[in-house]
């Protein structure tokens, strides 16, 4: 026996529960990110996992910070002055260089 199923997703209803006080029920179709899949036959929750896995976080011997994210790196090092270096590379090898000063007085400075 075959099975014939139809799928709602991005649906609501509202339903009355308490005339008396105009109280409504909210009543909303979801689903789980298991569920979702996409063109290329993956799940929602399998993209996502497999996305964390490709972060890697390196704790330097001098003390600076390297991540490798999906297609791109970034590498912090904290300065004797204080303040902070972050250097981003895309997957283009484009290159970004932010230091973030913080002041006496409180202020913060990027340049």
């Amino acid at each position: 026996m075959s099975v014939k199923e139809q799928i709602v997703t991005g649906r609501s209803y509202r339903r009355l529960i308490d005339a008396t006080n105009m109280l409504w029920q909210r009543i909303s179709f979801w689903h789980k990110a298991s569920d979702c899949e996409h063109d290329d036959g993956l799940s929602t929750e399998n993209k996502i996992a497999s996305g964390f896995a490709k972060n890697n976080i390196v704790f330097n011997s001098d003390g600076s910070i390297s991540e490798t994210m999906f297609n791109s790196s970034k590498k912090t090092t904290f300065n004797a002055d204080g303040s902070i270096t972050e250097v981003f590379t895309d997957a283009n090898k484009n290159v970004i260089t932010q230091t973030t000063t913080f002041k006496p007085d409180g202020s913060i400075s990027v340049s």
